[in-house]
């Protein structure tokens, strides 16, 4: 089947009608990954002509069976899990690396938390959201964008 701008368009406006009915709610653990996550590797959008908000996360090989374990965390919201080679070469090696992508359905209650992140549309970290921040949030912060040397724990966030 060939896939056009309006075949996409019209997937999307189905998923998130269908989500949209749905009202799935976000657990409180979900909460407390989204806080750490949007400090480290994960991000929002909203696809054009799309009413709510999406979530997603790339990570390289490396960290196959933690983005699994993401999309098993975001289940309820529509997660899926991907595997592939991005199309664009490496800026620095000129090679084509794999990578592997976790990514929610148009949620509305996703959207509330891309409303407290992107007010400016630039995502900023607000009180809002820092209030779920928790040790688990820390973890995946870490998990994210973090490594340990000499004793020192580094985010490159």
């Amino acid at each position: 089947m060939f896939i056009t701008y309006l075949n996409i368009f019209r997937i999307y406006y189905y998923i998130d009608n269908f989500y949209e009915k749905m009202k799935q709610e976000i657990t409180k653990k979900q909460k407390e990954f989204f806080a750490g996550c949007m400090l480290g590797d994960g991000n929002m959008k909203k696809p054009t002509k799309c009413i709510n908000a999406m979530f997603q996360c790339q990570h390289g090989p490396k960290q196959y069976e933690y983005n699994k374990w993401k999309s098993q965390l975001l289940e309820t919201l529509g997660a899926k899990f991907y595997k592939y080679t991005r199309k664009t070469p490496n800026k620095k090696t000129n090679k084509l690396y794999e990578c592997t992508i976790t990514i929610t359905n148009c949620n509305s209650e996703i959207t509330k938390l891309y409303d407290l992140l992107y007010k400016t549309g630039k995502k900023k970290i607000t009180s809002e959201i820092l209030e779920n921040f928790t040790p688990f949030s820390l973890a995946i912060l870490y998990m994210d964008d973090g490594s340990l040397s000499n004793n020192r724990i580094d985010s490159t966030s």
